[in-house]
């Protein structure tokens, strides 16, 4: 039988499978708080980066750093994120092209 993590696991792909990307940021939220890991706050910022809800996550990826300091994917997804508000802010990529930007990064759902 299946803990409750991989319950919650397999609720959030069921969401992104069904398109519903709102419910699984929720979900994938909360799991930060019941499970949280280093692969808990990327999954749930990477939710983030896709409905672009650029300050969660960031408010995400800096939770998970201040638990889990140590943590190279979560600097390095950071790092993706500032990289991609720089260049925004510029001008240089448009509102799509940053959700692209993050999605291919370290923030893979």
């Amino acid at each position: 039988m299946p803990d409750v993590s991989e319950i919650h696991e397999r609720l959030i792909k069921a969401y992104i499978v069904a398109g519903m990307l709102a419910e699984a940021a929720e979900a994938a939220d909360k799991l930060t708080s019941l499970f949280a890991s280093p692969e808990t706050f990327l999954r749930a910022a990477s939710i983030r980066a896709q409905l672009e809800q650029w300050q969660h996550t960031e408010d995400l990826l800096s939770a998970g750093l201040k638990m889990f300091p140590q943590s190279t994917e979560l600097r390095n997804a950071y790092g993706d994120l500032e990289r991609t508000k720089l260049r925004s802010s510029a001008g240089q990529l448009t509102t799509h092209q940053r959700g692209h930007q993050i999605r291919t990064g370290y923030l893979h759902p």
